[in-house]
């Protein structure tokens, strides 16, 4: 790639970058806002079901960790797939921007 080329992007008007930016920000505030909701309800849902539990009480201790096993799965679940389509979606942002 020739100096020329590596840096044509420093030429283009400041109005294409900012569009980027703001296609950006959008994914980004758009995936947060899904990653929190997806990610928080595992572990809502074992802190609901904690104070049920009795670690006291024989048999209980290993519902508990059954539990907490559980959430743990969902919420790693949840993360990872959140991460793919938020990375998914940030190529695609890329990919046509850099089209125009």
């Amino acid at each position: 790639m020739s100096a020329h080329n590596s840096f044509a992007i420093f030429n283009a008007p400041s109005d294409f970058h900012l569009d980027l930016v703001a296609r950006l920000v959008g994914v980004n505030l758009d995936c947060l806002e899904k990653m929190i909701s997806t990610q928080i309800s595992p572990l809502k849902e074992l802190l609901e079901r904690t104070p049920s539990f009795s670690l006291g009480e024989p048999g209980q201790t290993g519902a508990w960790w059954a539990a907490v096993g559980f959430s743990s799965i969902e919420y790693w679940k949840a993360y990872t797939l959140d991460s793919l389509e938020y990375q998914h979606q940030v190529l695609q942002t890329l990919a046509q921007h850099s089209a125009k």
